[in-house]
């Protein structure tokens, strides 16, 4: 899972007053995530199974708006139209919820984007569930207001005891019993176009979720989540200490543990800053001095210096040659 879409349901289900860390009892959540996949599923089901809040997937997407998705959210509302995003949620799925599988299928005139987790158990799926159909339709209304009215929300098991708050955060437009778990989008919402749609950022933060999917599968849970945070907070490239306090641990702990896996602080922070430098060069006209200040440098020559150890090119050339 994109760890800042992960910290956020761990946030979120913390504020329910579930503590995870005592129900995980799991090294990997003293490092702020809840470890790998099959960890991940049995802390989320001990952790339903300890809840008395019978709407906690529905309150716990409820928490989750598009602005807490953090890179994948930037990618969502750069997107040119509602098919992009669409393509982009189903595109890394994996990556967002491993246990899940979403499909985008024909639906009469219309289209539905229809949940798979048959695997999990019954509390566990109708958690996922609730809390992904409300997370969508939060993205929705932060895009478009009052656009998420037009979609249809199914369910295939019987209305629980708390219906009404389906209707609360969902609208009326909530049935169930039906054949699966689907969103039902209009045909004709898939060409309405975002507003605030950038190309190029659209380009630059789709490169960096293509690249965090990628590290997800090959590179430890800690590194991933630096780098998610230092993205995430691109325009202050935040301290180790600042980053360490993100994860509730000393500034010890975090370079020790990097240390462990084979990185350090200074070496994934240098790999966004020459990511992004890259970005910009190739992708916008601004000056060399303008991308150096975009990136943390004030002083155009040390920039360059530290472009040029980092990728064996000063950056006027590198960009000439991109």
């Amino acid at each position: 899972m994109f760890n800042d879409v992960e910290q956020n349901f761990i946030q979120a289900m913390m504020d329910l007053g579930l503590n995870l860390q005592l129900l995980g009892q799991n090294r990997s959540l003293a490092a702020g995530g809840l470890g790998e996949d099959e960890i991940r599923e049995q802390i989320i089901q001990q952790a339903l199974e300890a809840s008395d809040i019978a709407s906690i997937g529905l309150e716990v997407g409820h928490r989750i708006s598009l602005d807490r998705l953090g890179v994948f959210g930037y990618a969502l509302m750069n997107s040119v139209n509602v098919d992009a995003a669409l393509k982009l949620l189903l595109q890394y799925q994996r990556a967002l919820m491993p246990h899940v599988s979403l499909s985008l299928l024909p639906a009469g005139e219309d289209f539905a984007l229809v949940c798979h987790a048959k695997h999990l158990s019954a509390k566990h799926e109708r958690f996922t569930v609730e809390s992904l159909f409300v997370i969508v339709r939060n993205c929705v209304e932060s895009l478009f207001p009052h656009a998420s009215e037009q979609q249809l929300y199914r369910f295939d098991y019987p209305e629980p005891s708390y219906g009404n708050r389906y209707r609360e955060l969902l609208g009326d437009q909530v049935s169930f019993a039906e054949a699966q778990n689907a969103i039902i989008i209009p045909a004709d919402m898939l060409q309405r176009e975002i507003a605030q749609a950038d190309p190029i950022s659209e380009a630059l933060y789709r490169q960096q979720c293509d690249e965090l999917s990628k590290k997800l599968g090959r590179a430890s849970q800690l590194s991933s989540r630096v780098q998610q945070i230092l993205l995430r907070n691109r325009g202050q490239f935040l301290s180790a200490v600042e980053v360490a306090t993100k994860l509730n641990m000393s500034e010890s702990s975090l370079r020790r543990k990097l240390r462990l896996e084979g990185n350090s602080f200074q070496q994934l922070l240098d790999q966004i800053r020459l990511h992004l430098a890259q970005q910009y060069l190739k992708n916008t006209q601004l000056s060399i001095a303008e991308v150096g200040r975009l990136i943390g440098y004030d002083d155009v020559a040390n920039f360059r210096k530290a472009f040029k150890r980092w990728s064996g090119e000063l950056p006027s050339k590198w960009r000439q040659q991109s």
